[in-house]
């Protein structure tokens, strides 16, 4: 777990990953994880319902609960 920004100068450093493509990763992680048998297809599944959902909240406005 990573710490906390305890300054502002930290700011950056630590939240690049959000606003940069190039990013480290473990490959050995990915390897041993994403690329699994079916982890593809669940992973397309999700983001599938997450669009589903949001269009949903989007589309009913404060109405929603």
């Amino acid at each position: 777990m990573q710490e906390r920004v305890r300054v502002l100068a930290d700011l950056p450093a630590q939240t690049s990953y959000f606003f940069n493509d190039n990013y480290e990763y473990d490959e050995k992680a990915v390897d041993k994880r994403l690329a699994k048998s079916g982890v593809s297809d669940t992973l397309v599944l999700w983001s599938m319902k997450l669009q589903n959902y949001l269009l949903y909240k989007r589309d009913c406005g404060t109405s929603c609960t």
